[in-house]
């Protein structure tokens, strides 16, 4: 039986094209070491390979049994022949024992649109985007939509941004410049640790990362009417709010308080949930722009984004003439419309005399 297989399967798995090219080129390797190294392959349950654009790999071995001895030995061996030791981390897992040759983590670098690159921890086994260029490409739509949301509705330079689901501080990064200040929630301990390293490595300091499940923290501002600093007493004053859910989408207190804010950036991974809390949003919002992210590469899930305004929020005078403008070359491209299909229709019918 080949040492990599696919999950459920003795099919011999020797590459995956879904991944990067970092991965791909160390799974054989990989494969060819865990089935002439007894004490690496025996017992394997698993082996996960994350890696990054910067260049970082970390295997991680997950075994049925105890680690062997002679482990750390025989990884040492491992993580030579995958690279450099200065980017290629090799971890054994077994039962509550870890053990790590390098780091329990990797480091991302990406570039925005508008230049700014930004440099992101990401700690093995805890979330973060799966595909880099996606990412780059989703953080730009977000830039671009707060850019619009200052333009047209005057919401984000003099106001502060709440963020529900921030993860390692993926999106807090790209986006805390736009704003006077950010509070973002995370409930997963280990991201918001990651998410302050990663806030004062992007000099971001306008930011505060807080460790508290989403529910819980909007009963608390529900019930307040309000959030307050608890270190230094200042009153935040939400009027954009970004959200990047669980597939599951919002709970019924997340989207209580939510819809209560003039903006709302909803980035969704599960399209019968996003369906099911559109149907409570667009009773005081309208989607505006959407765009959709492949983050998934060769499944069927896909990653929706969507910017939603209240309906009755006036536009600064900016917004105003280029929405005149866009009503405009709307009309025009229905009037060329209209006179093309006019003409298709006169020549069908002298063509039938």
């Amino acid at each position: 039986k080949p040492a990599l297989v696919w999950a459920n399967s003795d099919e011999g798995l020797e590459t995956f094209p879904a991944a990067s090219e970092l991965i791909c080129d160390a799974m054989p390797r990989l494969s060819t070491k865990l089935e002439v190294d007894e004490v690496l392959g025996n017992g394997l349950r698993a082996a996960h390979l994350h890696s990054t654009l910067f260049g970082d790999l970390v295997v991680s071995l997950f075994y049925n049994a105890p680690l062997h001895v002679d482990w750390r030995a025989s990884a040492a061996g491992l993580r030579a022949e995958l690279g450099e030791e200065a980017r290629v981390s090799v971890m054994g897992h077994s039962k509550g024992v870890v053990e790590t040759l390098g780091r329990d983590f990797v480091t991302e670098v990406l570039q925005l649109p508008d230049g700014r690159q930004l440099r992101y921890r990401q700690i093995v086994g805890s979330f973060s985007n799966p595909n880099a260029r996606i990412n780059e490409a989703c953080l730009g739509w977000l830039c671009e939509m707060i850019n619009r949301l200052e333009t047209d509705y005057g919401l984000c330079s003099a106001s502060d941004l709440l963020e529900l689901y921030c993860g390692n501080g993926n999106h807090t990064c790209a986006l805390a410049p736009c704003f006077r200040r950010v509070l973002a929630v995370e409930i997963n301990k280990a991201l918001c640790h990651a998410a302050t390293l990663n806030l004062a490595e992007n000099n971001v300091s306008n930011a505060k990362i807080l460790a508290s499940d989403s529910a819980k923290f909007c009963f608390r501002v529900l019930r307040a009417q309000a959030w307050k600093d608890p270190d230094t007493q200042v009153e935040y004053s939400f009027r954009v709010v970004l959200v990047d859910p669980p597939r599951q989408g919002l709970d019924a207190t997340t989207l209580k308080l939510v819809v209560s804010y003039d903006a709302l950036l909803y980035i969704s991974c599960g399209a019968d949930a996003l369906q099911r809390d559109l149907s409570v949003l667009t009773q005081t919002h309208e989607v505006v722009h959407a765009a959709f992210f492949d983050h998934f590469a060769y499944t069927s899930h896909i990653e929706t984004a969507l910017c939603l305004v209240r309906r009755s929020l006036p536009l600064t005078s900016s917004g105003a003439a280029t929405a005149a403008a866009a009503a405009v070359a709307a009309a025009a491209t229905a009037t060329k419309a209209a006179v093309a299909a006019a003409a298709c229709t006169a020549s069908s019918a002298a063509t039938a005399a």
